[in-house]
């Protein structure tokens, strides 16, 4: 499998075409098919990724595997939760890796939930359950972002895997443990293997020659390098905000506001539903100085299903919602 050009989703929905090629009998009762993965517009073809599939008609016995000692002695640096908050990118349907057992030089073990019923995830899938567990093999992909992410301080991304074997007419439903065998790295690409194993350690499937791209500029399309220079420039956030506009002046700006608390009145922000702030970023006017000049930058992120979207019937935000921001 190779990935071309990665998709991305502008907006809730992205088409896309699944391709296959048509079956090519090869000896010993196998047939070879190629696949794409394409976009949904023929007019302007584009591939995504591509792979050739080899279909058999009796699966192969697994191999015996036994987890590399050296992969177990040491220790991960970060707990799970933080992982996915300070790394990943994934959101909370996609947290698959639940603990991580061991990660050294020579690679990672740990420990991955199993997929929701395809009919949790498809309008109408095919089947009831899963062939191959798309939230397990996905985990394995999100533990080489982790290794790499440990080893070099750089994130990756899948781009290239030399064969994926199944053992098993379907994963496990109860979690796998998934281990990740560094065979190379470089600068900018990692290369491993991964061996899934059931409850018994018996191997259910795996994938060899995997390839990952490694680069610094990843980390912050993921979005981590951009949250964490907000968070580190954020002077009021969003709960000191509502502080000032329904509770307490102090909480949001300080003591010396603790005499608006209940003796004073001062003006205040508008509360939910017209609370259109959810941080300010820069102020840099001197507090108590009420002269010209000052600077002060505030962020809004705009709900997709913000009441004044369904109020006005249109995904176009009211002007007088804009003036009110």
């Amino acid at each position: 499998m190779r990935v071309f050009k990665g998709i991305q989703i502008e907006g809730k929905t992205k088409t896309i075409r699944l391709m296959s090629g048509k079956p090519v009998r090869k000896e010993g009762g196998m047939f070879d098919l190629d696949l794409e993965i394409r976009n949904g517009h023929p007019d302007r073809e584009m591939v995504h990724s591509k792979a050739s599939a080899v279909l058999v008609e009796r699966l192969p016995e697994a191999p015996a595997y036994t987890i590399p000692a050296g992969i177990l002695a040491k220790a991960y640096s970060r707990d799970i939760r933080e992982a996915y908050e300070q790394v990943l990118f994934h959101g909370p349907d996609l947290h698959g890796i639940k603990a991580v057992k061991g990660c050294s030089e020579q690679g990672m073990v740990a420990e991955v939930a199993s997929a929701p019923p395809p009919s949790a995830w498809i309008a109408d899938p095919l089947r009831t359950n899963w062939v191959a567990d798309p939230l397990v093999i996905d985990s394995a992909y999100q533990m080489a972002i982790l290794w790499c992410y440990e080893q070099k301080g750089v994130a990756s991304l899948p781009s290239y895997a030399s064969s994926y074997r199944q053992y098993s007419r379907e994963f496990p439903h109860d979690g796998m443990t998934v281990v990740m065998e560094v065979k190379g790295l470089s600068n900018h690409k990692m290369t491993s293997d991964f061996t899934f194993l059931d409850k018994k350690n018996n191997v259910v499937a795996t994938i060899t020659g995997y390839e990952a791209v490694m680069d610094e500029s990843l980390l912050g399309s993921f979005g981590k390098e951009e949250d964490k220079e907000k968070k580190d420039a954020v002077l009021f956030d969003r709960k000191k905000l509502l502080a000032y506009a329904v509770g307490n002046p102090s909480e949001a700006f300080g003591d010396k506001y603790k005499v608006f608390d209940r003796d004073r009145i001062i003006a205040r922000l508008p509360g939910p539903p017209y609370f259109f702030m959810d941080c300010v970023t820069r102020a840099d006017h001197k507090a108590w100085e009420l002269k010209a000049g000052g600077w002060i930058e505030a962020e809004y992120q705009v709900p997709a299903d913000a009441w004044y979207f369904r109020a006005n019937r249109s995904d176009n935000m009211p002007f007088c919602v804009l003036l009110e921001i």
